[in-house]
């Protein structure tokens, strides 16, 4: 186990490292000149000139690959803004955990709603809860995340009066933008709960349970739902990868100071250093989720753990019959 650990963070260091010579690409074939943007148009050479060599943009791309890979290797900086002029660090580390929250809240918000209606929906398959439970799933999947946003700011906030529409000053802040996170997340989240149970019903085992006279609650929770939770899991956590990535919208209706926001303002203003720094990061938490998704499937079915067993007792074995071939010989 602990060496399929230490592979498969070995292998996350060519993914970041090909995520960062993107980043870096990007940068050369995306027309415009950060120059211009920060310093305007009436800015003179020699002032663009002291500028760019300032941050090295004056360097090949090469030398300002590897200057930027050292300097965040050896010592976690992630360099200078080009628009404001200071350390990225302490700006992601104001707004990594506001995303990194929103992303938690409206994934746990997803599981509270998608997995009981998967699970009902798949326990009354061609029934009307059935139905609806799929209208649903196609709706969450295809309605726009901003639209959605906005018709829950209509109606809980402006109609109702019931939420603050912007900003993350109390609890009552995150209910709105975590909600509609985490209704589209319980789209997708519900449509693989339901695939995942459907394929364990028509099991032999839960045929077995039933035979024996075992409660259906039992069943549900024993056998069925135990045998679903590797595609559950893997759903789960693609949803709060991309809720991770992909907040942009969210932050930037209900005005959240998030990662997605800062983001969008390093597209805007051409702040390539801002910009790497959050698609690396991103890429890295990405990495992480994608880990602990497979160490969770270990955990969760004992074959996979079974699997890691019989092959270290194979390399053993095969090891003893060798230093015992060289004795004999």
């Amino acid at each position: 186990m602990l060496q399929y650990i230490i592979k498969r963070i070995l292998m996350m260091i060519p993914v970041l490292l090909g995520v960062s010579v993107i980043v870096f690409a990007l940068q050369v074939f995306t027309p415009g000149d950060p120059a211009d943007v920060v310093l305007g148009a009436t800015a003179s050479d020699e002032q663009r000139a002291e500028w760019k060599a300032k941050y090295d943009l004056d360097k090949p791309i090469y030398y300002q690959y590897v200057k930027y890979m050292k300097g965040l290797i050896t010592k976690g900086d992630f360099g200078i803004s080009y628009r404001t002029g200071t350390s990225l660090n302490s700006e992601i580390a104001h707004r990594w955990p506001i995303s990194l929250k929103l992303a938690i809240c409206s994934v746990v918000i997803g599981c509270l709603i998608g997995i009981p209606l998967g699970i009902l929906s798949a326990q009354h398959r061609g029934k009307l809860l059935d139905a609806i439970a799929r209208i649903l799933g196609i709706l969450g999947i295809s309605i726009p995340m901003f639209w959605l946003a906005y018709l829950l700011i209509m109606l809980f906030a402006i109609n109702l009066k019931l939420l603050p529409v912007s900003g993350l000053y109390s609890f009552k802040h995150w209910i709105l933008p975590a909600f509609t996170m985490g209704i589209l997340s319980s789209a997708s989240i519900l449509r693989v709960v339901r695939s995942a149970v459907l394929d364990s019903i028509s099991q032999d085992f839960v045929r077995t349970a039933r035979s024996k006279g075992q409660k259906e609650s039992v069943i549900t929770r024993h056998h069925i739902l135990r045998n679903s939770l590797i595609p559950i899991i893997n759903s789960v956590g693609t949803e709060f990868a991309t809720n991770l990535g992909g907040s942009a919208v969210i932050e930037t209706v209900f005005v959240i100071t998030g990662m997605g926001v800062l983001m969008v303002s390093a597209i805007n203003n051409r702040d390539y250093a801002q910009l790497r720094a959050c698609v690396i990061l991103v890429a890295l938490a990405v990495s992480i989720v994608n880990l602990f998704i497979d160490l969770a499937y270990a955990f969760i079915d004992p074959r996979i753990k079974a699997q890691f067993k019989s092959t270290k007792r194979m390399k053993k074995k095969t090891a003893a019959i060798m230093d015992k071939d060289e004795t004999d010989e």
